[in-house]
């Protein structure tokens, strides 16, 4: 058995969510914990020594988490992530966006120019759903969603995702630049684009949100777009946009210093956006009310000492997503 007290409680928390046995959490994104670097290797190795066992089946199909090596400070480093209705939905959106753009970039010769060479690029995207990344300073992260180009004859994709998608939503706005950065300078600029949307105002009832996009530049990141796409009513900014560009997605080792293909630009409106946000605080909103129901009924049981509480928070199991383990200059256009 696990010798570290830590390693050993994380166990216990994962074995209880595995079960459906965890307590109700509040309304949050996150369940976090600490655990040292030692116990960290201890757990993972167990993990990796048992993979018959239920737990570990889990942790590599179903856990969605985050491990920070040397998180700043003394903060916690071991995140387990429950993504929030529009959390959910905005991230949805903007995949189902991408990934209907490059159908058209492949198909439609007006998004191709009826060139080869970017036809090839656009059958090549990959969507790396609730992907574990391994990071170079010992941090091992999954984004919300992110892309990599696999080229034509290639036989497997490149380690590192091109594109990642990062939603904040009742979590903290310097969180989203740190996790921006990080992307970037630890994965040697292999990832050349992070799309941040921060929520946060949104999950407060203060209603506006913002789009971030962040770039490597000369091998660091750089914030290019800062920009509200909701207002503090609620409503949608006019003529807002989401612009990413076929060349965004490849990575340098790609060769695209040396090739020429036609580079159209894909656009996401901030109308799109807020409508799906909208659904997502709906769905919130009706979740909190069932979870209040469900708080109610447990209080009720618990008078009647007949049902266990934690029978009725068996129900909560299924916002834990799956996931599987796994290097941006400009291009050269025509």
């Amino acid at each position: 058995m696990l010798e570290g007290a830590q390693a050993r409680s994380l166990l216990s928390d994962i074995s209880r969510l595995q079960k459906g046995t965890f307590p109700l959490p509040k309304v949050k994104e996150q369940i976090e914990r600490k655990i040292p670097h030692d116990q960290y290797e201890e757990l993972s190795t167990w993990i990796e020594n048992h993979p018959d066992n239920e737990i570990s089946k889990y942790w590599n199909t179903e856990l969605h988490f985050d491990y920070t090596r040397d998180p700043p400070g003394t903060g916690k480093n071991f995140v387990i992530r429950m993504p929030l209705a529009p959390h959910e939905l905005v991230t949805g959106l903007v995949t189902k966006g991408i990934i209907g753009w490059f159908a058209k970039v492949e198909e439609i010769e007006e998004y191709n120019n009826g060139d080869e060479t970017t036809i090839d690029i656009a059958k090549g995207i990959e969507v790396r759903n609730q992907t574990r990344v391994y990071l170079q300073n010992g941090n091992e992260w999954e984004p919300d969603q992110s892309f990599r180009i696999k080229k034509k004859g290639q036989k497997k994709g490149h380690i590192y995702p091109a594109v990642v998608i990062e939603v904040s939503y009742a979590q903290r706005l310097k969180d989203l630049k740190h996790r921006a950065e990080t992307w970037i300078k630890y994965s040697t600029s292999k990832v050349r684009i992070v799309i941040g949307f921060d929520l946060n105002d949104v999950y407060k009832k203060n209603q506006s949100a913002t789009l971030y996009v962040w770039k490597s530049q000369d091998g660091e990141p750089e914030l290019i777009v800062k920009t509200e796409f909701r207002d503090t009513s609620g409503r949608a900014i006019p003529n807002v946009n989401l612009c990413l560009s076929l060349s965004d997605f490849l990575q340098d080792d790609d060769g695209q210093e040396n090739m020429r293909f036609f580079d159209p630009n894909m656009l996401i409106s901030s109308v799109d956006i807020v409508d799906k946000l909208e659904d997502g605080v709906e769905d919130q909103e009706i979740g909190k009310t069932s979870h209040k129901e469900i708080k109610s009924k447990i209080k009720a049981q618990k008078s009647k000492k007949s049902l266990s509480p934690l029978h009725i928070a068996s129900r909560w199991s299924g916002t834990l997503r799956k996931k599987k383990v796994v290097n941006y200059k400009p291009m050269m256009k025509k």
